[in-house]
């Protein structure tokens, strides 16, 4: 990504679960009204929360003779895509398609003036 759209679990020693790390430039452009900004914002931490828990859950926490660098860069290499593909079909992509939704209910159609915001 870039410096203004980026998104990431961090998680400190001591931490019992990782804290979401995000800016994204986009949201600004999405309405206020009607918590959408809100609303998209917690679907895309959900969406890294899920992320960082397959790939906690696919690697063992202690193999031995394995430094934590080497499991760190084993952990993307064995997380399964298609599981991941399924999450983004079925989850991921309902969830903004409900913003798209929420959006269009809430917002007018002519918000600038004889122009249409939103194609019908």
């Amino acid at each position: 990504l870039d410096a203004v759209n980026y998104g990431g679990a961090l998680k400190n020693s001591g931490d019992l679960a990782p804290t979401i790390h995000m800016n994204w430039n986009l949201k600004k452009f999405l309405p206020e009204d009607g918590s959408i900004q809100k609303f998209f914002q917690l679907i895309i931490a959900g969406y890294i929360q899920a992320v960082n828990k397959m790939i906690s859950d696919s690697v063992e926490e202690h193999v031995p003779g394995e430094t934590p660098i080497r499991r760190a860069s084993q952990k993307t290499d064995s997380l399964d895509k298609s599981a991941l593909q399924t999450f983004v079909a079925d989850k991921l992509m309902t969830q903004l398609y409900s913003i798209v939704q929420r959006i269009h209910s809430n917002m007018p159609s002519n918000m600038l003036g004889d122009r249409d915001v939103f194609p019908k």
